[in-house]
C-alpha cells in the first residue's frame, strides 16, 4: 500500500473514531442530563425518608405519652370500681342495720325519752305508792315490759347512728367517685388529643411516604434509561480502542514511509550542502543543520 492509499485509510479510520466520540460525546451530554435528574430526585427521596424519620419519632412520643395516660386512666378506673365495690358492700351493710333498726323501733313502739319517762314514773310509783298486790304485780310486769322496750329504743337509736355514719362514708365515697370521674374525663381528653396528633402525623406520613415512593420510582426509571447509556458508552469505547488497534498499524507504516522519505530528502539536501562547501560557497542555517544531523561537517571540513 503506497503514502497516498495509506493516508486515505488512516484518515478513514481516524474519520470513524471521530465520529463515534462524537457520538460518545452526545451520549454523555444524554447520561450527564438524565444524571442530574437523578441526582435531584435522589435527594428529594432522601429528604422525604429524613423528614418521615423525624415525624415517626415525634409520633411516638405522642403515642408513649397517651398509653401512659391511659395506663393512668386504668388505675383510676381500677380504684373507682373498688370504691363502687365498697359502697354496694356499705349500702347492704345500711339495708341489713335499718332493718334491724326498724325491728327494734317496732318493739319499742316509742322513742327512748317517752319510754324512760314512763319507766322512772313507774319505778317511783311501786316504790312510793301502797296498792293491792295485783296491781303491783301488773305495775311490776309492766317495768320490765317498759324497760325491753326502752332498751330496744337506746339500741334503735345506736343502730341508727351507725346507719348514719355509714351514709356520712358512702357520700365521701361517692365524693372521691367523682373526682375520679373528673380525673377519667380530663385524662381521656388528653389521651385523645396525644392520639389525635399522632394520627395526624400518621397521615402526614403516608403522605411523604407517598411522594417518596414516586420518588424513588422515578429515579429507578432514570436508573432504566441511564443503564443503557452506560452499555453504550462501553461498547463504543470498546469500539473506538478496536478501531484505534486498527490503525496502529497503518499509522506505524505511514510513519515509516515518511521516515524515509525525509531522510531521503535529508540526505540529498546534505549531499547538496556537503558540494556547496567543497566548493566553497555560501551554505544556510538549514545546510549547517543538515550536515551535522549527517555527521558531514567535521569530514567536509577536513578534506
Amino acid at each position: 500500500m503506497n503514502e497516498k492509499e495509506l493516508k486515505k485509510k488512516i484518515n478513514g479510520l481516524r474519520n470513524e473514531i471521530d465520529h463515534k466520540n462524537k457520538k460518545l460525546k452526545d451520549i454523555y451530554h444524554e447520561l450527564g442530563f438524565h444524571r442530574r435528574d437523578a441526582d435531584t430526585l435522589r435527594t428529594k427521596r432522601d429528604q422525604f425518608n429524613e423528614k418521615a424519620k423525624k415525624l415517626r419519632q415525634e409520633a411516638k412520643s405522642f403515642v408513649v405519652n397517651r398509653d401512659k395516660v391511659n395506663e393512668d386512666i386504668g388505675k383510676l378506673k381500677n380504684k373507682r370500681a373498688s370504691l363502687i365495690e365498697k359502697i354496694k358492700t356499705l349500702t347492704r351493710d345500711i339495708k341489713e342495720t335499718k332493718g334491724y333498726r326498724d325491728e327494734l323501733n317496732r318493739i319499742a313502739r316509742a322513742p327512748d325519752t317517752l319510754l324512760t319517762e314512763i319507766y322512772l314514773r313507774d319505778i317511783e310509783k311501786l316504790v312510793e305508792k301502797d296498792m293491792p298486790i295485783e296491781d303491783e304485780v301488773r305495775l311490776f310486769d309492766k317495768i320490765f315490759e317498759v324497760k325491753d322496750r326502752l332498751l330496744a329504743a337506746k339500741k334503735a337509736d345506736t343502730v341508727h347512728g351507725k346507719v348514719s355514719s355509714t351514709y356520712e362514708e358512702v357520700k365521701k365515697l361517692n365524693l372521691n367517685i367523682d373526682k375520679i370521674n373528673e380525673s377519667v374525663q380530663s385524662l381521656a381528653e388528653e389521651s385523645q388529643e396525644n392520639h389525635q396528633r399522632a394520627m395526624n402525623i400518621y397521615k402526614e406520613i403516608d403522605v411523604i411516604s407517598e411522594e417518596s415512593t414516586q420518588s424513588h420510582k422515578k429515579l429507578v426509571e432514570k436508573y432504566e434509561l441511564m443503564n443503557p447509556l452506560r452499555e453504550q458508552i462501553g461498547s463504543i469505547k470498546e469500539e473506538i480502542k478496536g478501531v484505534q488497534e486498527k490503525l496502529a498499524p497503518f499509522v506505524d507504516e505511514w510513519e515509516k514511509i515518511r521516515h524515509e522519505r525525509e531522510d531521503r530528502k535529508k540526505n540529498q539536501d546534505a549531499l547538496i550542502a556537503k558540494e556547496k562547501l567543497q566548493n566553497k560557497k555560501r551554505i544556510s542555517i538549514d545546510d549547517f543543520r543538515v550536515l551535522l544531523e549527517k555527521n558531514e561537517l567535521e569530514l567536509s571540513v577536513a578534506k
